[in-house]
């Protein structure tokens, strides 16, 4: 016989764990459960029907549908006195504690139905299929949330209020943008980077407490994200009376990986009121087409489409660009609201226009290797993609975060002595190797807009 494990809705109350046998079709109750009616019945031989849960046991998932089962169970104990003799002894009394060995192979015979693989596969009880449901794994991934200075600064939560909290760390950020050597932020947290600005972030605190009543809470620190929202809000007080430059993500911050900016796109308007005040807005894109602007613009067409039905003046769309290729490719909007390259030689530095070709090419094929090896380690299938300034690879199956990250940091520790710089980064869904950093496309982008001094 084949046991079933089957788990109903859960409902108000006491819970009710019942035992259905195939020898009495009778319900032993064991009352004290959670909110939740775990019905064990024996399934494969016998069809009989529950006088407690009216249901019959070779029923999949069922639910006690709002019934009293304490009403009921009470009833029936009134009415016929606990079965014996028939292989399945459970004690139905709660106060006298019961014989120690009966209690003792009840709780050894639960758990073994509880475990078992047939059990669950003749309940339908949903769990993950295995290590490669990538489904399940994926949500459980920390990998992309992991920062030290957010972490320490949710670690003081434990022994500080949050005001208290935000008062120190502002004090502490200014003390080590004064001098990083020798801050207290430098002795705590050693991995901390460089501020160019101070970060108001009492100020900042306040403004999201507003709405996420942060301050309110009495037992449960703020989490990873809610202490980045406040940081990021301080850190657009800071620059925003300098503000000349604002550079964007694309895939997944100003739309969702793997899709493009459409009409309905919220960033639009902020964009556009941006440019319109004379802030220069740059879109920073791993994307690369070289010799095909249209591409380029197939992924911001909702944003062009807007420039064009506003009519904005060549004087406001000056101010947008695109860098594609992580910095091989400038991109600026002509007089018809289409997207056109930037000559190299008016925005490139010295040292990347001495980038050769057979440099490019040397570095590419060792970056292919190594993605290889790196996919076979990993017993995951790919699709490998070679563009003249990047390679990259594509899973053939669902993965998850941390595989598609190791695989990107093997490159980086096997490309460790490369002559030419490069980023090779985990895009979410690829894996991808480009020539150059974001620190070159950052400086082309104020190159080309005349703002370095």
């Amino acid at each position: 016989m084949a046991l079933a494990v089957i788990q109903a809705s859960p409902g108000g109350g006491r819970g009710v764990d019942t035992l259905h046998t195939a020898f009495t079709g009778k319900c032993i109750p064991q009352i004290g459960l959670k909110s939740q009616c775990f019905q064990i019945f024996l399934a494969r031989k016998r069809r009989q029907r529950c006088s407690v849960c009216s249901i019959s046991n070779a029923v999949g998932v069922e639910s006690a549908g709002g019934v009293d089962l304490n009403q009921r169970l009470e009833k029936i104990r009134a009415e016929e006195p606990a079965p014996a003799g028939n292989g399945v002894e459970i004690s139905q009394e709660q106060g006298d504690g019961g014989d120690p060995e009966v209690r003792s192979s009840e709780h050894k015979m639960r758990w073994s139905m509880l475990l078992s693989r047939e059990v669950l596969e003749d309940a339908h009880v949903s769990r993950a299929s295995s290590v490669t449901d990538a489904h399940v794994l994926r949500r459980k991934g920390r990998l992309k949330e992991q920062d030290g200075l957010i972490e320490f600064i949710i670690s003081l939560h434990s022994t500080h209020s949050p005001i208290q909290v935000m008062e120190k760390m502002e004090r502490w950020i200014k003390e080590h943008s004064e001098d990083p050597m020798r801050s207290t932020l430098s002795r705590l947290i050693p991995s901390v980077g460089r501020f160019y600005t101070p970060l108001p972030l009492v100020r900042a605190f306040h403004e999201y407490d507003e709405f996420a009543s942060l301050s309110r809470r009495r037992y449960v620190p703020p989490n990873f994200a809610e202490i980045r929202h406040v940081i990021n809000i301080a850190q657009v007080h800071a620059i925003a009376e300098k503000l000349a430059l604002v550079t964007f993500d694309a895939d997944g911050t100003i739309y969702s990986d793997g899709h493009h900016i459409e009409r309905d796109n919220k960033m639009i308007a902020h964009i556009i009121k941006l440019m319109q005040r004379g802030i220069h807005v740059a879109i920073l894109t791993a994307a690369g087409y070289p010799g095909d602007p249209t591409k380029f613009e197939d992924r911001f067409s909702g944003l062009l489409s807007a420039f064009e039905e506003l009519e904005l003046a060549s004087r406001v769309t000056r101010y947008f660009q695109v860098m594609g290729g992580e910095c091989n490719y400038l991109l600026r909007v002509n007089n018809k609201y289409r997207l056109e390259f930037v000559p190299d030689d008016m925005w490139k530095s010295k040292d990347m226009l001495e980038w050769s070709e057979e440099g490019i090419e040397e570095l590419l094929d060792e970056a292919q290797g190594a993605l290889q090896s790196a996919s076979a380690r990993l017993n995951l299938p790919v699709h490998f993609v070679r563009k003249p300034r990047a390679v990259g690879v594509i899973p053939k199956v669902s993965t998850i975060y941390e595989v598609l990250e190791e695989m990107a940091l093997t490159v980086q520790v096997h490309l460790v002595e490369s002559k030419l710089p490069f980023c090779a980064f985990n895009g979410g869904s690829d894996v991808f190797v480009d020539v150059g950093k974001f620190s070159h496309s950052l400086i082309s982008v104020l190159t080309s807009m005349s703002l370095i001094i």
